[in-house]
Parts: structure tokens; C-alpha cells; sequence
């Protein structure tokens, strides 16, 4: 029995040891290199989920991706501000247009509109005047006196008569006229001297014809916007006869 005591003893010996050597020495022992054996053609690898993750797709069953392209650059104004291009119409200058304004009814509203656009750039604003179509009136009334005292005297034998609407009108040559009336239709007007005539009075008709002037504005101008914009200004108030229309310029 005491040989096969030893034996064991010897063996829990070795096997102490052993232990012993490899929890000391085991991490410097080179690990067995590994021989992959090729698989026969037209076999599949396998390749279980946690290796996908941490490699990466064979080449093949990579998605191939077009190359990036490069946006052209545009010029900008600012160089803070990459989004604001300059476009090639900016350079040329403006074209050159002709309007003509009016007609005005009178001098007074013609010049407040031309001081009005006195301050547009690249802008000419001229007068220019039409002769329109004349106008007549008929003016009734008596013969000249030479003083004011007949003429008054004659009025007040017209009031006593009953023609109430008279007036004394001097004249810049000398002397006085006892004033009827004026008016537009020459038909009204023989009626009314009709009517003084009645009374005793030599009535006469005095035709007075009146020649009217159009005033306009001549523009010539580069900034048309700006014009319109000015034209259209809420603060200021645009004659209502007053129209604006394009006209061809002339050299």
C-alpha cells in the first residue's frame, strides 16, 4: 500500500506544480498560429452577427457611391454673404426712357410737380406750353363814363328799375363801365340785354375771347422705377388732369 500512497502523492505534487507554472508563465507562451482550409468553389462564407458589426463588408457587397461633386462658387458683394451674386445686368447701365406729363391747369401745379421730381437721378424734367382751344364769353353791360359819380348815378337808376346785379368795373385806359353780367352762352346774353333795353338803357354785348394754355412736363430719365415710385408717393398729392405717358425721345 505504501507504493501506491507515494504514487498518489507524487502525482498531487505534479499536478500542484503544473498549476503552479502556468498561472505564472502562461500569457508568454506564443499562441499556435491557425490554418484556415479554403472552402470548395461556390460556397458562401458564414459570418455570424457580432463579426458584421465589427468588420467591415467585403468590397463586393459594398454600395458603390458616386464621387462628391464640386459646386461652382458664385461672386458675391459681401464676403460675409455667400448667397448674394452679382448679376451681369447690374453692370450695364439703364436704359433711357421719355415720358410726358400732364397737362397741367396751372403754372403753380406744374412747377410743384417739377420740384417734386427735382431730385431723381440720372432724370431732366423740362417745361414745354400748348395752346388749347379758346374759350368766348358775352359781358353785358352800359356805355363808358368819364367819372365814377355817373357811372354810380347810372347804377342806381338800374337798382331803382330792379336789376339788382350790376357792378362798377374800372378800365386801365381811363373812365367806367356799369357791368350786366358775363356770361358763356351768347343766347343768354341777348336776352338779358333784351330785357335792359326794355327799361330805357342802351345795353351792349362785349364778346371776350380767352385763349387757354396746357402746361406739360418733358422727362427724360434713366431711373424709371424710381420716377414711378416718386409719382406714386403717398405724401404727395398729383394733380388729377395730370397723366404720365411714354413718348419717343428725340435727339
Amino acid at each position: 500500500m505504501r507504493p501506491l500512497r507515494s504514487l498518489i502523492y507524487l502525482l498531487l505534487l505534479v499536478n500542484i506544480a503544473s498549476y503552479y507554472w502556468y498561472s505564472q508563465y502562461a500569457d508568454e507562451i506564443p499562441a499556435a498560429a491557425t490554418v484556415e482550409t479554403p472552402l470548395p468553389k461556390g460556397v458562401q462564407t458564414l459570418n455570424l452577427l457580432n463579426e458584421d458589426k465589427q468588420q467591415p463588408a467585403p468590397a463586393s457587397r459594398q454600395k458603390r457611391l458616386p464621387p462628391p461633386t464640386k459646386r461652382p462658387t458664385s461672386r458675391t458683394t459681401n464676403s460675409k454673404v455667400a448667397t448674394t451674386t452679382v448679376p451681369p445686368a447690374a453692370a450695364s447701365k439703364h436704359q433711357q426712357v421719355c415720358l410726358r406729363g400732364g397737362p397741367f391747369k396751372t403754372l403753380k401745379e406744374r412747377i410743384t410737380v417739377k420740384h417734386h421730381l427735382s431730385s431723381l437721378p440720372q432724370t431732366t424734367v423740362s417745361e414745354s406750353n400748348e395752346k388749347a382751344a379758346s374759350s368766348t364769353t358775352y359781358w353785358v353791360g352800359l356805355g363808358r363814363t368819364e367819372h365814377l359819380t355817373d357811372a354810380n348815378k347810372v347804377m342806381a337808376e338800374l337798382l331803382q328799375a330792379g336789376i339788382t346785379d350790376t357792378a362798377v368795373i374800372p378800365l386801365k385806359a381811363g373812365g367806367y363801365l356799369v357791368s350786366l353780367g358775363l356770361y358763356r352762352s351768347e343766347e343768354i346774353a341777348r336776352k338779358r340785354r333784351k330785357k335792359i333795353r326794355q327799361l330805357g338803357f342802351d345795353a351792349r354785348i362785349h364778346p371776350r375771347t380767352r385763349q387757354k394754355t396746357r402746361y406739360w412736363l418733358e422727362i427724360r430719365t434713366r431711373q424709371e422705377g424710381l420716377l414711378m415710385s416718386k409719382l406714386a408717393d403717398k405724401n404727395f398729392s398729383l394733380p388729377t388732369t395730370a397723366r404720365f405717358k411714354h413718348t419717343p425721345c428725340s435727339k
